[in-house]
């Protein structure tokens, strides 16, 4: 009896001390690719900005996107648009029309959620709209 409790003892050790397989790539293994706006783009009112990147991370499953632009001066939020989905490549390919009267510095940021422990990878791209 003692030995079986030994070796029940030992299996219950064996298992705590097995590590957890990660449930999520680091940031540093998933990929991104800004293709548009360009860094410094300008925008004039009227004009469709096409918001189009690529996040992936081989052999993993990311948890969606969510995209912002922001007025720089006073983090106004300009325009947002976001997607959950459970894909190993995110496409984000959008656009949007800046309708204001008002010069702004903005920046597009790109947050592509890497768990559902809100961990993420970003891209900001600076733009100008202007009327």
């Amino acid at each position: 009896m003692r030995n079986l409790i030994l070796i029940g003892l030992l299996f219950s050790l064996s298992l705590f001390a097995c590590e957890k397989a990660p449930e999520a790539p680091t940031q540093e293994e998933v990929e991104s690719f800004l293709l548009s706006p360009s860094p410094g783009e300008t925008f004039r009112r009227g004009e469709a900005i096409q918001i189009q990147a690529n996040f992936s991370a081989e052999d993993w499953e990311m948890h969606g996107y969510e995209l912002y632009v922001l007025d720089t001066s006073n983090y106004d939020l300009l325009f947002s648009a976001g997607l959950h989905t459970h894909e190993g490549l995110l496409e984000i390919d959008t656009s949007w029309v800046y309708t204001d009267s008002l010069s702004r510095a903005a920046e597009l940021e790109i947050r592509c959620y890497i768990d559902h422990k809100g961990n993420y990878v970003q891209q900001i791209v600076p733009i100008t709209l202007v009327p």
